[in-house]
């Protein structure tokens, strides 16, 4: 997984720049960034009195995009990668466990506040994989194409290197409660809709 986490970043940042960067888009700026945070799917918390859920790692992204300028605002589009924390539920022997990430497509558009502080918001599609797994033999996978949305607030360090504080939403389906009696493999490995809150460094060519 580590492995196939670095070559899609590396697509990404590889592919973002090549696009977004030839000299047919020389009035505005291609830019890379590195996000990491917390969030994940949106999986049901489970509700009885001994057992327990929990998630594992950050979640972490690359991102590439470009921007064209118009004033104090800027707008775009950009291409990003996103994995999430495993969500792992057990109880009296039985497991689960929710794995999943995303490439998105997104149109940004970005306000200066001034020359240092800019808000921005954006908004697209993102195709989410989701990998359920199960003790007893219970392996499934699901891919789905669902909107995204995110908002967020970004600081300009220097001419080439900002930082940034945004959150993300997927819509996506609720999974059914871990255990219930009347819910059947369909039923758990729903495409879960995703939240996260990142902190991202970008770098502008």
């Amino acid at each position: 997984m580590k492995k196939k986490v670095v070559s899609i970043a590396g697509v990404i940042l590889f592919s973002g720049s090549f696009l977004f960067g030839g000299s047919a888009f020389a009035q505005g700026h291609p830019y890379v960034g590195v996000n990491i945070g917390t969030g994940g799917m949106l999986t049901p918390n489970i509700n009885f009195l001994k057992g327990n859920n929990s998630h594992h790692s950050a979640a972490i992204g690359v991102n590439s995009g470009y921007l064209w300028g118009r004033g104090k605002f800027n707008y775009g589009a950009e291409l990003g990668y996103y994995q999430y924390p495993k969500n792992h539920y057990s109880e009296n022997g039985e497991s689960l466990s929710y794995d999943g990430h995303n490439i998105d497509l997104m149109g940004v558009l970005k306000y200066d506040l001034s020359s240092s502080w800019s808000v921005f918001g954006k908004g697209g599609v993102a195709y989410v994989h989701q990998e359920t797994t199960g003790n007893s033999s219970f392996n499934e996978s699901r891919n789905k194409i669902l909107p995204k949305i995110g908002l967020g607030v970004g600081y300009r360090l220097n001419s080439r290197w900002s930082i940034d504080f945004a959150y993300s939403y997927i819509f996506g389906d609720k999974p059914s409660q871990f255990h219930t009696e009347d819910s059947s493999k369909d039923d758990y490995n729903k495409v879960a809709s995703v939240n996260m809150m990142t902190l991202g460094v970008n770098y502008s060519f």
